[in-house]
């Protein structure tokens, strides 16, 4: 067997082996003392439901005693001597005495005796108490220094041989300096108690001791000897003075766990005997069931590790045949080593010739970034691979190129002793520890640079230093263009464009120039052109309603006038705007020459002297007839459907108008609703009601005198707070802002 299979096979084994046993000994001792805990809570329980049962019942024998014997016809007849002549209260003392039995428990007598006048009253009728043989008894409970008792008393005192327990109470009742005049005595067999108690099970068994420690209900085990027991449970009573505890001990060697509870109310025991053997028995046949199923667990865990063990090695062992190296004296893993070595050796001598070529892979790697042939992920992964900068505040490429005359000494066949020269020069002048090489790519040479401070005209001084020392070096003229700055290298391609642009441009300005991209195209152009209002232009375009195309238009040239931007930047906004609606109109498949019936209309265009003109000119010329030829082109049913839902918004804007009410309304699915509309419209209907909501918001602040709370209300706005909310995301200022805007322009145009 090869010998690092024997090991994995011995691992495996023990490392089935060994949690099996300890989950099979914790499972066992975990079960026992489980079984030990239950029944323990079980056994204190129902120790204390049978203590609050027997106890309910006494104290209900107790309470009813004490309101007899307040009673008027108690107190009336223990003042006076009774005879057979007083009848009728002889009879009514008998009946209050039989009112006595409480429910849940057979009353076997109710006695009341009158000790001072010498008679006694019971179920057998009226006595002479001095007469009886039970005289002496009574007077030993008089004697008795409680008020009131509860007292277990032997067979022979009543008519048949039965133990019973009795209720004594001495009359009066609140008074403990005077002898007792008289007694009631409630009594009770002792076997009554015994339907309250639940019969004995294998496990439990109960018991009711009196304060003596004598049985007043239940029975001992056959095995017990009641006196020994008797002494222990004392004694331990005694010794712990608690209510409640519990105990082991061993009875003719048995070992049982005794429970008991001592009443606060008369200072009886209630006891609960559990035998140990049972229970351990129990834990016995949980003991076996778990080394069972462990010997299963152990038996399935050898069978999985001896064919995991096999399916494992399987590739050691094919790894270990491919090495070629099978000395007996190693393990497999010794084979391998020794192989994976000669393998690092190899790659090691690799890596040193991968590093001679490392100029030509920067190289190569800077004109795949420079041509937008990498992603952004990947190029970070490899800057630190190739000693390229990693961190930076902004980015610059520059283009730089030879400026060629018949007079200089190099032609375009010197361009690659041009770029050594070039990157020998950038090494001299660079600012950075480290620095990225410059590439060729289509005769312009591109070099990417990074610098700590965002301001143009430190690398504006150091490509103007570049071309001095090309020129004092090299005695060559070269120009420079410039790209913007930026930060993340997915712009890294965007600004290769922009200083290619920029040294295009160079044309214009001669040789031996340095020409950032801000010149040639200004931020400027960008920031005046309202992409946002152009794309509700064209929505209204494609809505085909000429009221929201000339609000739109409006609002598009109000935007324009407001950003206090040159003539000329205002023009060339306006013919982009021009060409994004034939750009639109050729999407849809219209010709120009469709609505534009070959007129010169890029002559009218740049002949308009105003942006009033242009509005104008652009409505009329153009937007109004691409929406006619919209309009034609439609589809009948969708263009029906979406023309009958924007008919309704128009007269139910002012309404809790919904989707589900047009779909109901047009009897089309809410959902196919949703679709025809916002492929027509270029946004959803809710989009488009909050917005036509905010166009009407804005023509009754401009042209009417109604208050904002009351547009709010009328346009279903839930409260004029989310209406001044949405009125300023939207417009960018609140509609009392907006409304006197408006005012003060309006007041312009009529001065």
């Amino acid at each position: 067997m090869p010998k690092y299979f024997k090991r994995l096979l011995m691992f495996s084994l023990c490392f089935g082996a060994i949690p099996v046993i300890v989950l099979g000994v914790f499972s066992y001792h975990r079960a026992a003392s489980t079984i030990q805990e239950k029944v323990e809570e079980s056994s204190r329980q129902l120790l204390y439901q049978n203590q609050l049962t027997v106890e309910r019942v006494l104290e209900e024998a107790d309470y009813s005693t004490i309101q007899w014997m307040n009673s008027r016809p108690m107190m009336y007849a223990m003042d006076k001597p009774l005879s057979p002549k007083d009848f009728l209260q002889y009879r009514e003392l008998s009946n209050g005495l039989q009112t006595l039995e409480p429910n849940g428990i057979e009353v076997a007598n109710t006695t009341l005796v009158n000790l001072q006048q010498d008679w006694l009253v019971s179920k057998n009728g009226l006595e002479v108490l001095s007469q009886l043989p039970t005289h002496a008894f009574y007077q030993g409970l008089a004697r008795q220094s409680q008020t009131s008792t509860w007292v277990s008393h032997g067979s022979g005192m009543f008519t048949n041989e039965e133990p019973y327990i009795s209720l004594v109470k001495k009359w009066p009742i609140l008074d403990d300096s005077m002898e007792p005049l008289g007694l009631v005595i409630v009594t009770f067999k002792k076997d009554s108690l015994e339907p309250l108690i639940p019969e004995d099970t294998s496990v439990n068994q109960m018991l009711i001791l009196n304060d003596e420690a004598e049985v007043v209900s239940g029975n001992y085990p056959a095995q017990f000897q009641p006196n020994e027991l008797k002494e222990r449970l004392s004694r331990h009573v005694r010794e712990n003075e608690t209510q409640a505890g519990h105990f082991l001990t061993t009875i003719q060697q048995e070992s049982w766990m005794v429970m008991y509870r001592v009443s606060s109310y008369n200072g009886w025991l209630y006891v609960s005997l559990a035998s140990m053997d049972t229970l351990h028995a129990d834990s016995r046949a949980i003991g076996w069931f778990t080394f069972v199923s462990c010997i299963v667990i152990f038996i399935a865990t050898s069978v999985l590790a001896v064919h995991g063990s096999r399916r494992m090695y399987r590739p050691i062992r094919r790894l270990h045949q491919r090495s070629g190296l099978h000395e007996k004296r190693k393990d497999e893993f010794g084979s391998i080593e020794e192989r994976l070595n000669t393998l690092v050796r190899s790659e090691t001598r690799l890596g040193n010739q991968l590093r001679e070529q490392l100029g030509q892979m920067r190289e190569w790697f800077m004109l795949r970034l420079l041509s937008g042939q990498m992603t952004t992920k990947e190029a970070e992964r490899k800057f630190a691979y190739y000693s390229l900068p990693t961190s930076w505040s902004t980015l610059y490429v520059l283009a730089i190129q030879m400026d060629v005359k018949p007079s200089s000494p190099y032609t375009l066949q010197d361009q690659d002793l041009f770029v050594f020269g070039i990157q020998n020069i950038i090494q001299d002048l660079q600012m950075n520890q480290a620095s990225f090489p410059p590439v060729m790519k289509n005769a312009v040479i591109y070099l990417l640079v990074s610098h700590d401070k965002d301001e143009k005209e430190s690398i504006a001084a150091f490509a103007e230093r570049i071309k001095q020392a090309v020129q004092e070096y090299l005695h060559m003229e070269i120009s420079i263009g410039m790209s913007r700055s930026f930060i993340e290298l997915k712009g890294i391609h965007k600004a290769c464009e922009e200083s290619r642009e920029a040294l295009v441009s160079r044309i214009q300005l001669g040789h031996g120039v340095v020409l950032s991209i801000a010149d040639v195209k200004p931020d400027s152009l960008e920031k005046f052109y309202p992409e946002e209002s152009i794309q509700e232009v064209v929505a209204a375009v494609k809505s085909m309603r000429r009221e929201e195309i000339s609000e739109q238009l409006h609002q598009f040239v109000h935007e324009l006038k407001q950003k206090n931007a040159s003539f000329y930047e205002n023009q060339l906004t306006m013919v982009r705007l021009f060409l994004k609606a034939i750009c639109l109109a050729q999407e849809q498949g219209i010709g120009s020459s469709t609505f534009l019936r070959e007129r010169d209309v890029f002559g009218e265009l740049l002949a308009l002297p105003s942006l009033d003109a242009y509005e104008e000119w652009l409505r009329d010329t153009v937007l109004y007839p691409l929406a006619a030829e919209f309009e034609k082109q439609q589809p009948s049913e969708r263009a029906d459907i979406t023309k009958q839902m924007l008919q309704m918004i128009e007269e139910k804007a002012d309404t809790d108008l919904t989707l589900e009410y047009c779909a109901s309304t047009l009897h089309f699915h809410a959902t196919y609703l949703s679709r025809v509309f916002k492929k027509d419209m270029g946004m959803s209907f809710s989009e488009y009601l909050m917005k036509h909501r905010l166009t009407l918001a804005k023509a009754w602040l401009r042209d009417s005198n109604l208050k904002v709370a009351d547009i709010a209300e009328q346009l279903r706005y839930s409260s004029s707070a989310s209406f001044i909310r949405y009125f300023r995301k939207m417009e960018g200022m609140t509609p009392g802002k907006y409304r006197q805007a408006h005012q003060f322009e309006q007041r312009d145009m009529k001065m």
